[in-house]
């Protein structure tokens, strides 16, 4: 991911020994090249101007090239069945792409983007997902958990 979601991500990274992190966001990036503990990878390409994340057929390619454990994903927009939302193209692409290159896929969405909302790109997720929200309505979660999606509430009861 590139976006802020990702990057408060980032902040618990900074440290962790024998690590190695992929990222398209320049943001996340420069936080993390302090680091000496992690090895930071920058999948390269054009950027995006909304999220400054790489974008186009430099980060797909590099993409293609990676395999990962956990895939993190920031989202504009969030649906269980039609997956991740984002304003372009070639932004859904990308991480549609990191979705099919990891073993698991976690989504990082705050409640506001658990819904359709007007974004026009889709990228479609494997099944058996994972979203971390702090959404509470239990019947938007329900939603979620009724297509296969695992679910982790960051709020407390």
């Amino acid at each position: 991911g590139a976006g802020s979601t990702c990057g408060q991500l980032a902040e618990h990274l900074t440290g962790r020994a024998g690590l190695t992190v992929l990222t398209r966001g320049i943001e996340i990036a420069a936080q993390l090249a302090g680091s000496a503990e992690l090895e930071l990878v920058i999948i390269g390409g054009g950027v995006a101007r909304k999220s400054h994340g790489l974008v186009g057929p430099l980060a797909e390619l590099a993409l293609q090239r990676y395999t990962v454990d956990v895939a993190f994903l920031g989202v504009d927009a969030l649906d269980p069945v039609d997956g991740v939302g984002e304003p372009t193209l070639s932004e859904a692409y990308v991480k549609e792409l990191a979705a099919l290159r990891a073993r698991k896929v976690v989504v990082l969405a705050d409640a506001t983007k658990l819904s359709r909302g007007t974004v026009p790109a889709w990228a479609p997720l494997p099944h058996g997902w994972t979203l971390i929200t702090n959404e509470r309505d239990q019947t938007v979660l329900d939603r979620y958990r009724s297509c296969g999606v695992e679910v982790i509430s960051t709020v407390s009861d």
